[in-house]
């Protein structure tokens, strides 16, 4: 079980270098408890809340066999990515390899510091989710006529890959023709985070796709 921190789409990421001996995720709906005469309390069941995941660990000054991989990070610079993602006030991504989590996440608080002599540095990581909002323009209706009006809106300069998505479906939605034309014209401008291999497309929902 490996444990990834990525941002921007993987131009930058880090595997920790010790994985935690155990995570916890929090999960919960927005509730509220309303109290009706004659009937009492009653629970009204709301939407889900954000998820909350901890993680703590520490980063190894020198490698040892307990690492997940050879060639571990710096102490301080695996601290120093982490505190530079935290200040661009954008999300991160947190993949736990043989689970499901591969989430788009904030970060929270990033709690770190030595002790013992040993130079390691012990740290907790606290992450909420993180939900990619589209903001959907819509034109007004012109009035006094019944006729529909043509649809002249622009191509979007990009699109937020949700749960479930293809380059088929991608290139109906903002093409209306998901033709190989239109998915090959979408799968060259993203190479960077599609890999290059057009036979094995992995698309991570949350994700920003160029539009061309």
């Amino acid at each position: 079980m490996d444990f990834w921190l990525s941002y921007n789409n993987f131009s930058e990421s880090l595997q920790l270098p010790v994985n935690p001996g155990e995570f916890s995720v929090k999960a919960g709906n927005k509730n509220t408890v309303v109290d009706i005469q004659d009937l009492g309390e009653l629970n009204l069941i709301g939407r889900s809340k954000l998820a909350e995941v901890q993680i703590a660990s520490f980063f190894p000054a020198t490698w040892a066999p307990y690492c997940a991989y050879q060639n571990i990070p710096k102490p301080y610079d695996a601290v120093a990515l982490i505190e530079k993602w935290r200040q661009t006030w954008k999300p991160i991504r947190l993949i736990i390899a043989g689970t499901p989590i591969n989430q788009a996440m904030a970060i929270e608080d990033f709690e770190y510091g030595e002790k013992g002599g040993t130079r390691d540095i012990n740290y907790t990581l606290s992450l909420k989710e993180y939900r990619f909002i589209t903001v959907q323009q819509v034109g007004q209706q012109a009035t006094g006529t019944s006729a529909q009006r043509p649809d002249n809106r622009a191509t979007p300069a990009s699109y937020t890959i949700k749960e479930g998505d293809s380059l088929f479906l991608i290139a109906k939605k903002v093409y209306g023709d998901g033709g190989q034309t239109n998915q090959d014209k979408i799968y060259n401008a993203n190479k960077a985070i599609l890999g290059n291999d057009p036979g094995l497309v992995i698309l991570w929902a949350g994700d920003q796709m160029e539009i061309p």
